[in-house]
C-alpha cells in the first residue's frame, strides 16, 4: 500500500468485531492501520498486534460504543497508538492493552473534542518516550473521562494529561511509577476548567528512594482499598511505616 492508506477502514458500519490481525511492512510512516470512522457504532477491536511505526495505529473519528480490548501496541513512533476524536466520539472502552516501548512525537492515547462516557481501564504503559513530552493518555477538550486501574510505568512526559479545556472526569486506582509527572492538570485547577466536577483519588505516584508521607492509596492485589494518613522511614525497621484507613470489609484485627 502507499504510505498514506488505511490498512483496515469501518466506515458507516454496525456491529463488527475485528480479532487477531497483524499489519505488513508496506504500511508506511504515514498510515493508519484501523480507522473507524463517522457513522459506525458497536465495533470491537480485540486480540490485534500493533507493532508497525504509524502515523496513527488505530483510530476513532466521530464513531461511537467502540471497544479497544486486549490488544498489543508497540513501536508506535508516529503520533500515537489510538487517537480518538470529534464531539460524537463516545462511549469508547479502552481496556486491558498493552501500551509499551513507543516513541510517540504526542503520545500512546489521545482524546480529542469528544470522549463522553469514555473509559480507559487495565491497561499497562510502560516505556514511552521521544523527543517531546509524550503522555500516556491526554484528554483535549474532553469531558466524562473516566481512567481507573492503570498502570503508568517509565512515562517520559505525564501518565494522565488534562488540557486547557477538558472538562469533568474520573482517575482512580491508577499507579504512577517512574513518570516525568503522575496526572497533569495543566493549570486547570487555577483556571477552573479542567478539573471542574473532576474525581482524583485513590492513585498510587511512586519513585525509587520515596518514603510514605500522607495520602498514598493503600493496595492489595493491585486494588486500592484505602487512603494512607501518615508515614515516615522508620529507622529501626530500615523501611517505609504507614497507618491510614482501609475500607470496612478488609479490615482485620
Amino acid at each position: 500500500g502507499a504510505s498514506t492508506s488505511t490498512g483496515v477502514l469501518l466506515s458507516g458500519v454496525r456491529s463488527i468485531t475485528v480479532k487477531r490481525c497483524r499489519f505488513e511492512e508496506t504500511l508506511g510512516a504515514e498510515s493508519v492501520g484501523i480507522s473507524v470512522a463517522e457513522g459506525s457504532e458497536e465495533i470491537r477491536i480485540e486480540g490485534c498486534r500493533f507493532d508497525r511505526p504509524m502515523a496513527e495505529q488505530l483510530e476513532v473519528r466521530g464513531a461511537g460504543t467502540v471497544e479497544i480490548r486486549s490488544n498489543e501496541f508497540t513501536s508506535f513512533n508516529g503520533r500515537h497508538a489510538v487517537m480518538v476524536r470529534g464531539a460524537s466520539a463516545a462511549n469508547v472502552l479502552v481496556a486491558d492493552n498493552e501500551f509499551r516501548s513507543g516513541t510517540p512525537s504526542r503520545g500512546a492515547v489521545e482524546f480529542a473534542g469528544g470522549a463522553g462516557g469514555s473509559r480507559v481501564v487495565n491497561n499497562v504503559f510502560a516505556g514511552i518516550s521521544g523527543k517531546g513530552d509524550p503522555f500516556g493518555i491526554l484528554s483535549y477538550r474532553g469531558g466524562g473521562l473516566r481512567v481507573e486501574n492503570n498502570v503508568f510505568f517509565g512515562i517520559k512526559g505525564a501518565g494522565v494529561q488534562l488540557n486547557e479545556m477538558s472538562q469533568f472526569g474520573e482517575y482512580r486506582n491508577n499507579i504512577f511509577m517512574m513518570c516525568g509527572r503522575g496526572i497533569d492538570l495543566h493549570g486547570g485547577v487555577r483556571a477552573g476548567s479542567a478539573t471542574t466536577g473532576s474525581v482524583v483519588d485513590y492513585n498510587l505516584f511512586s519513585a525509587n528512594g520515596a518514603d510514605v508521607v500522607g495520602y498514598e492509596a493503600i493496595l492489595l492485589d493491585g486494588k486500592a482499598v484505602g487512603q494512607v494518613t501518615s508515614g515516615g522511614y522508620a529507622h529501626w525497621a530500615q523501611k517505609s511505616v504507614a497507618m491510614g484507613y482501609v475500607k470496612p470489609e478488609y479490615a482485620k484485627d
